[in-house]
C-alpha cells in the first residue's frame, strides 16, 4: 500500500458511505453542461483522473470517490469543481486540410474534497456518463443557456445541421448544432 493511498482510505470510505443525490433529469443547464463539444485543437489535460481506492476499479459514477494526479503544489484546493472530460475518436465529421475534428466527451464534474502535495480525492458531484480512470479535468464553469427564441415560422431554407451527438440517460440525445444545443 502506498502512502498516498494509506492517507486516503479513510476519506474516500467515509464518502462512499453517503447516499448519493440524483439532481433533475429536466435541468436544461445540465444538459447543456453534458453535451458533446468539438473543438479547434486537442484539449492540453494535464490534470487527470488516476484511479479510486479500490485497486484496479476503473470507472466511476454518482458520489463516488477518485484520485486524481496532482494536488496543493499544482493549486488544487478544497472545495473547487472541476469538468470531468475525454477525447473521443470522431469517425462522422469529415476532416479537411485545415481542420481535424476534435471532439470532447463530458463524463461529469466532481468536487475536490481533500488534497495533499502531488495528489487529491475528489467526489462525483454529477455523472453524464461514466468516469474512468486517464479522464482529464477543466475547471468547472456554470453553462450558458441559450437566449429564448421567439414564435415564429421555421426557416426551411436554413435548417440546422446536428454536427455531435451523445445519448443520455436511454430517454434523451442531447444534439451539439451551430449556435446550441438541442434535446431530440
Amino acid at each position: 500500500m502506498t502512502l498516498v493511498t494509506a492517507l486516503l482510505v479513510p476519506l474516500v470510505s467515509a464518502l462512499a458511505q453517503q447516499a448519493p443525490t440524483t439532481a433533475p433529469v429536466d435541468n436544461i443547464a445540465e444538459r447543456i453542461a453534458c453535451a458533446p463539444m468539438s473543438l479547434s485543437a486537442a484539449p492540453l489535460g494535464g490534470i487527470r483522473v488516476v484511479g479510486g481506492y479500490q485497486h484496479g476499479r476503473i470507472m466511476f459514477g454518482p458520489s463516488d470517490a477518485l484520485v486524481i494526479g496532482a494536488g496543493a503544489k499544482q493549486g488544487i484546493k478544497k472545495g473547487q469543481m472541476y469538468f470531468v472530460r475525454r477525447h473521443v475518436a470522431d469517425m462522422f465529421t469529415p476532416a479537411t486540410a485545415d481542420f481535424t475534428p476534435v471532439s470532447i466527451h463530458t463524463a461529469g464534474w466532481v468536487t475536490i474534497v481533500d488534497t495533499k502535495d502531488d495528489s487529491a480525492v475528489a467526489q462525483v458531484t454529477y455523472s453524464c456518463d461514466g468516469i474512468l480512470d486517464g479522464d482529464y479535468l477543466e475547471p468547472y464553469t456554470e453553462p450558458v443557456l441559450p437566449a429564448a427564441v421567439p414564435d415564429g415560422d421555421p426557416d426551411f431554407d436554413h435548417p440546422a445541421r446536428i454536427v455531435m451527438a451523445d445519448e443520455r440517460n436511454g430517454q434523451h440525445i442531447s444534439c451539439r448544432i451551430p449556435g446550441g444545443v438541442i434535446d431530440v
